[in-house]
């Protein structure tokens, strides 16, 4: 690169009065080898992570007089590497004291778009990208690469192994939480790592009241987790309103919040609160006349004709009868993960009963392949019902957020008091889980977190 080691519209220097942040193009492990962009031409930069979406992204707006664009022209593609955390109120300068970055990450450039400021005589620069993983979202990536399914006896995967080969194919990492019961045979030829991930995600089978969770973090890890392990992961984090922040738990550190956005408390989003499904198919194997007994087409009947015989003999024709191929399973799930009181009353609930046809089952699958679909979509609808976002002002927190153990990350569980000095808050006032969080920094602002968090109740009838 012709401008290594330079710095863009300015000094360089790193740091200010309220976060610590580094932003350079180029080599994401050294910012000497790359081109530096100064602070002061940082007018924002939003980094989002959640458990829906596929890849982290930013969002980053550059304010320039003309010199940036003369000196580098910023391309789709480039490796946008940013460093951030709030800045440290220690007083001690010694190495050890200083708090590890809360964002240290990589980014690729997707798109830069051009706003004319001419009252201020200045250009906007919009710059939008995702997780420096691109090829999990535009490769394909064929399953699988090795010699498993030659073998005299084929080799069979859980959905755990098939995801952490893909995900670090493309670069990511990868850690799970949770164990996958189920062994199949996974085929891939013409997806890519991320739409393949997906459906493998989907016929995961984890337990009878549980679904898993596919995310990945902004430190670039591919997390396999589920909805029960979320709701069991208890932190030490606590939040609650600054002015009611003194009734909290004297032993454990509580950050303070700002606002709070109730987004949807449970609001008819989902399956009213719990779920019933009943998936149905068939099981060629226990009908006698599809075990391996194919009848070549006689003279006059043609292709066509043989075919049409092999598909009455699957769908239970034939010499057996119809019901013996025929199966039904049924899952039903009323009690909350998290809430200690369900949104929705019992009679409600009873209600709902969602039927879906999985298809036709052979033995190359795990025994729940067919049924996991929309299992694991209605746990997933019963869990995600009530959703708030909170505003944490990191600069309100002395160096709380200096210790790990207190930093808020994605399916953590914490606690959220939302009572004010006014009033207790019984209802809302509760265990949480992180849904997403939003790395806010604007010039000349604190670093300021957005966090969305989510549960599947209440926690008090009220009075």
């Amino acid at each position: 690169m012709a401008n290594d080691g330079r710095t863009i519209l300015g000094g360089g220097n790193v740091g200010g009065r309220y976060v610590d942040l580094q932003v350079w193009i180029g080599d994401p492990k050294d910012p000497t080898k790359g081109i530096t962009v100064e602070n002061e031409a940082v007018e924002s930069i939003d980094i989002t992570e959640n458990l829906f979406t596929t890849l982290p992204t930013i969002n980053m707006v550059i304010s320039d007089s003309g010199r940036f664009f003369f000196r580098y022209n910023i391309r789709v593609g480039d490796t946008l590497n940013v460093r951030m955390t709030p800045a440290s109120t220690t007083k001690d300068e010694e190495e050890e004291s200083q708090p590890a970055p809360y964002i240290d990450a990589s980014f690729t450039v997707q798109a830069v778009t051009d706003m004319p400021d001419h009252p201020n005589d200045l250009y906007i620069h919009r710059i939008t990208g995702v997780y420096a993983a691109v090829s999990f979202i535009n490769k394909i990536v064929q399953f699988p690469q090795d010699k498993s399914l030659l073998e005299p006896v084929p080799i069979k995967k859980t959905s755990a192994e098939v995801m952490q080969f893909v995900a670090q194919q493309a670069g990511l990492g990868f850690v799970s939480d949770v164990k996958t019961n189920d062994y199949s045979y996974w085929l891939n030829a013409n997806e890519t790592a991320a739409n393949f991930c997906e459906r493998v995600l989907q016929h995961t089978w984890i337990a009878d009241d549980d679904a898993p969770v596919l995310f990945t973090n902004v430190e670039g890890a591919a997390h396999l987790t589920s909805i029960k392990t979320i709701a069991e992961n208890k932190t030490l984090i606590q939040f609650a309103d600054m002015q009611a922040a003194t009734d909290g738990d004297a032993k454990t550190p509580i950050i303070t919040i700002n606002d709070v956005y109730c987004l949807n408390m449970g609001g008819p989003i989902s399956n009213l609160g719990a779920y019933k499904v009943e998936t149905s198919f068939y099981t060629p194997k226990n009908m006698r006349s599809s075990q391996m007994m194919i009848e070549f087409p006689q003279e006059g009947q043609g292709l066509l004709g043989a075919v049409a015989g092999m598909a009455s003999s699957l769908l239970g024709g034939g010499t057996k009868d119809r019901s013996e191929a025929y199966r039904v399973k049924e899952y039903q799930h009323n009690d909350t993960y998290l809430g200690g009181i369900s949104n929705k009353q019992q009679s409600e609930r009873d209600n709902v009963t969602i039927h879906s046809a999985g298809g036709i089952h052979f033995d190359e699958l795990h025994d729940h392949y067919e049924v996991a679909p929309s299992h694991n979509e209605m746990i997933r609808r019963s869990f995600f019902q009530n959703f708030v976002r909170i505003m944490v002002d990191t600069s309100r927190q002395g160096d709380l957020y200096s210790k790990v153990q207190y930093r808020p990350y994605l399916g953590a569980t914490v606690k959220c008091d939302f009572s004010s000095s006014k009033r207790i808050d019984s209802i809302h006032s509760g265990e949480y889980a992180v849904a997403e969080i939003t790395h806010k920094y604007s010039k000349g602002e604190p670093y300021t977190q957005a966090i969305t968090l989510v549960n599947d109740g209440y926690f008090d009838v009220g009075e």
